[in-house]
């Protein structure tokens, strides 16, 4: 029968300072993140290949599409087959 693991107070107390200790050194700014962390974001019109009618749904939306700070070509915008064989679509990451 497997019983529950108990963690003591102590080892939840020490856990938790690493925890936190590990998302202060990754705030952009601080000492240990040497490299940028700017997220661009573009407009749809951005994206040169992009159907009119999707990118008046993104606009309709106020969508942006996130580009990495390190990005070499644009992306977060993926074409597929999704719904049908037979169907090419489209799907961004709109933030």
């Amino acid at each position: 029968m497997n019983r529950p693991v108990r963690v003591g107070a102590p080892k939840v107390a020490t856990l938790f300072a690493a925890a936190l200790f590990a998302c202060v050194l990754a705030l952009p700014g601080s000492p240990a993140s040497a490299e940028p962390t700017t997220i661009t974001r573009l407009a749809p019109r951005a994206f040169a290949g992009l159907a009119a009618p999707v990118q008046q749904t993104l606009r309709s939306q106020d969508c942006t599409i996130p580009q990495s700070f390190d990005a070499v070509r644009r992306m977060n915008i993926i074409r597929g087959h999704f719904l049908d064989r037979w169907r090419r679509d489209v799907a961004a990451l709109c933030s």
